[in-house]
């Protein structure tokens, strides 16, 4: 900075001198005025005191105003002879120069005469003091302002200059240079804690929670970067990866488990990519990523890519799969189904081709993936592809029937065997069960599916007469919507009335909440066939313990998610207790399903559960029989059917 002194500094000064230079020229100003008018008035007081012959008090006020004068006095032979006004001490007169007050012999009379200047006359002087005054105010505080932010300019200029370059050293002030130092330094980590806070938003924005990979969200952004860039026309790779057991893991282990499988499946994919991506060029700025698209959905961009790559990511995802799937023991892992996208096309048609390569892997061998070549009819291919697969189940019965028995933990409680389907193609591969039924709801065959399945579960139960056992059969909610399928359903019991009273039909809470109505029908029909009825999933519903009270029971499962917290959460336990002590006031049994551990099994014992289900009690089985060939849903079987289970004590 060019000045060491402040700006208030310089305005004390200026001020100081302008004043000063102020009084002085009005002091000289004043002498010349007061030196003309003393002049003037001894020249008129010569005249008058010539004129006079005796002067009187009256006659000397007269001179004196006329003369513009405080007071005259006039002395003879030394001796005051007349006095006329006061003694000139008055304010604006004792600020006044010497010269202001004179004495003057005046020629021609036989008085000495001595005067004083009526204030009055001094208004010029104070005037101009005054306006002298607020032109000295107005200047210095021009030139304060000038030089404040000539200074501020300047000192301005010097501390941008120091934070582009980073750098203080132009500011001459040791003070303000190490404030500045101290400000930047803070300001610096502050904007970096912010960035880092920013970046860790926008990944949060563009992420699933559940297993950290990207979410749907940004998975229709990069689509529509890939496909809207005309410029770029390298073809990419866009893969549709569906975890089909979602469902069913959520149904027998839990949902903790099913949010495992689906981190386990996330952390495959991610691993298969990651892997495969070091082996090709995807370029220097993109690269191949990972997205959740929907509950059990996920998704692959690769770009660059072509159908060699396309078939060797096929490969490295089903053998990862494979190994996970007997790992795990489960029906299956995952499905993929591929297509290679390029820009220009729409999201619905490269969406649609990526859904058709995965139907047509979901109904080849397990864990497989279809890659789907460029073509404009795939969504059409695709739902008429779906419709004649489960056609084909229906005219067929390509049905495998497995069970998990329930076990008894009370002598009272008379349990049973829950009956699973599978679906299999001409090669005996499986197909995902959940699919198959959302596909035959899309198609309006659902009714038709279902009615196959309890047929041929009818069948086998009949042809094996098996009037010890139990078996529970799952309803959908086709069962609640669809008045003809209930109606068909009570003339199938009616028809097997000799076993009605061993089949348990099962159905969600959350299908049944859905219409109250129609579901006191539903259970209300079976009561009169004499079949018995099961609620699973229960306790998940605020109106669970309603639906208790209308339906009326003859089994309830408790939610798996109930068993999965008993062990540390007193709230369920308080929860599980109640369910049991009103249902055996009511002649309930109650089943705990989803059981993985003896420390569950063993607390649910003391709080007089009645029976249990899960992995600890046994795993799902075949459900097979003796004789192969005459019945339809018997093929590949190679076993009996088995021991009953159901009513075992545990």
């Amino acid at each position: 900075m060019t000045s060491k002194l402040a700006p208030r500094v310089w305005a004390g000064i200026i001020s100081f001198v302008f004043l000063f230079v102020a009084s002085i020229l009005m002091l000289i100003v004043t002498n010349i005025q007061l030196d003309k008018k003393n002049d003037s008035v001894v020249k008129n007081l010569a005249y008058e005191f010539s004129q006079l012959q005796t002067p009187t008090q009256a006659i000397l006020k007269s001179i004196a105003t006329k003369n513009n004068l405080s007071y005259i006095t006039m002395t003879d032979g030394g001796q005051l002879a007349l006095t006329e006004g006061s003694d000139g001490q008055d304010i604006i007169g004792s600020l006044l120069p010497a010269s202001s007050k004179s004495t003057y012999i005046i020629e021609g009379t036989n008085y000495q005469t001595a005067f004083n200047i009526d204030s009055s006359c001094y208004s010029t002087y104070v005037y101009g003091m005054f306006i002298l005054l607020f032109l000295t105010i107005f200047s210095s505080t021009y030139i304060v302002g000038f030089i404040g932010n000539k200074s501020l300019k300047t000192a301005s200029d010097a501390v941008r200059n120091a934070m582009a370059e980073k750098k203080f050293d132009d500011i001459d002030d040791p003070a303000l240079k190490k404030d500045m130092q101290d400000v930047f330094t803070q300001m610096t980590s502050e904007i970096t804690d912010l960035k880092k806070e920013n970046d860790h938003l926008k990944v949060l924005v563009d992420q699933d929670s559940l297993t950290g990979i990207s979410n749907r969200k940004k998975f229709r952004y990069d689509l529509s970067s890939i496909l809207s860039n005309t410029e770029d026309v390298s073809v990419s790779l866009l893969a549709i990866v569906r975890a089909t057991e979602l469902t069913s893991i959520n149904q027998t282990r839990g949902f903790a488990r099913g949010d495992q499988y689906l981190q386990d499946v996330a952390k495959i994919v991610s691993e298969v990519v990651k892997k495969f991506s070091t082996t090709i060029t995807v370029g220097s700025k993109k690269k191949p990523e990972v997205y959740r698209l929907s509950g059990s959905d996920f998704s692959i961009i690769v770009p660059n890519a072509n159908d060699t790559i396309a078939t060797q990511l096929v490969k490295e995802l089903k053998t990862a799969f494979d190994q996970y799937t007997i790992e795990r023991d489960i029906e299956s892992t995952a499905y993929t189904g591929v297509t290679l996208i390029k820009p220009g096309q729409t999201e619905e048609l490269v969406l649609a081709r990526a859904d058709r390569a995965l139907s047509e892997a979901q109904t080849s061998s397990v864990n497989s993936g279809f890659i789907k070549s460029d073509s404009d009819d795939d969504f059409l291919q695709g739902e008429s592809h779906w419709a004649g697969i489960i056609q084909n189940i229906i005219d067929h019965r390509s049905i495998v029937l497995q069970q998990q028995p329930i076990i008894s933990l009370s002598f009272n409680a008379r349990c049973y065997n829950e009956i699973f389907t599978r679906f299999v193609n001409e090669e005996g591969q499986s197909y995902p069960t959940e699919t198959v039924f959302a596909m035959a709801q899309r198609h309006d065959m659902l009714s038709k599916l279902e009615q196959t399945v309890i047929e041929s579960i009818l069948l086998r139960y009949n042809k094996n007469n098996l009037t010890n056992q139990r078996w529970g059969i799952n309803l959908s909610i086709n069962a609640l919507l669809n008045t003809t399928f209930v109606i068909w359903l009570e003339r199938q019991m009616l028809k097997h009335s000799d076993i009605c009273s061993n089949i348990v039909f099962e159905i969600s809470e959350n299908i049944l909440e859905c219409n109250v109505a129609a579901s006191i029908r539903l259970f209300d029909m079976l009561r009169r066939v004499n079949v018995k009825s099961c609620i699973c999933k229960f306790g998940n519903g605020l109106g669970s313990f309603r639906l208790y009270r209308e339906l009326k029971p003859d089994y309830i499962k408790l939610d798996t998610s109930l068993v999965d917290t008993l062990e540390r959460d007193h709230t369920s336990q308080i929860f599980v207790r109640t369910i049991v002590e009103v249902s055996h006031r009511l002649g309930c049994t109650v089943i705990a399903e989803g059981v993985e551990e003896y420390s569950q099994k063993q607390l649910l014992e003391s709080m007089y559960i009645d029976a249990v289900q899960g992995y600890l009690v046994a795993k799902p089985g075949p459900l097979n029989d003796g004789d192969v060939g005459t019945d339809p849903v018997s093929l590949n079987n190679a076993q009996g059917v088995g021991n009953d289970n159901s009513d075992m004590m545990f």
